[in-house]
């Protein structure tokens, strides 16, 4: 699965304000579909990921971390952030 296809899917599960996933589908779009819409999911790589997130303006970088289910994991050098698959209930 593409990480654009997932993202998809993501949004229509989460529970947020409409406003809100305006503004995720936003930063998506202008900040990581560029760099790893069209990447399968399972190839994106943490670190990867965290060198798109260092080349954002600190504020847009925290931003984005919401928006396609990003979250920190730890690793040998600190922590690295990656996509996560939301567990079936």
């Amino acid at each position: 699965m593409k990480v654009n296809e997932w993202v998809q899917t993501y949004w229509t599960i989460i529970n947020i304000k409409p406003k809100t996933l305006f503004d995720y589908k936003g930063l998506y779009r202008r900040n990581l579909e560029p760099c790893i819409g069209d990447c399968e999911i399972d190839e994106v790589s943490p670190l990867e990921l965290q060198t798109v997130l260092l080349g954002l303006p600190l504020q847009t970088s925290r931003h984005t971390l919401m928006v396609a289910g990003l979250r920190r994991k730890p690793s040998s050098g600190g922590y690295l952030y990656a996509l996560f698959t939301p567990k079936a209930a």
